[in-house]
């Protein structure tokens, strides 16, 4: 059962989803986070918010160690450089 609790406002939604304002706006018209209208107000399902975080998560398999900064080549041996 869904009850008002569970329902929340843009400005309620952009801490959790650390987003602008603008941005959650947008991604409620384009459908990509469910949302309903009520009169002029936008409101988001809770579980709708944490299915869209889960949507968005990155799982940590896909960053691997850092890996070491290409050797840059050396001075050329035969010129002669001032100092």
């Amino acid at each position: 059962m869904t009850g008002p609790a569970e329902l929340l406002t843009v400005d309620e939604v952009v801490p959790i989803v650390r987003l602008h304002k603008v941005t959650v706006y947008r991604l409620a018209r384009e459908g990509v986070i469910e949302s309903v209208q009520q009169g002029r107000k936008r409101l988001f399902r809770r579980s709708a918010i944490d299915a869209y975080l889960e949507r968005c998560t990155v799982p940590a398999s896909v960053y691997s160690a850092p890996q070491p900064a290409p050797q840059r080549p050396s001075r050329n041996p035969t010129r002669t450089y001032k100092t």
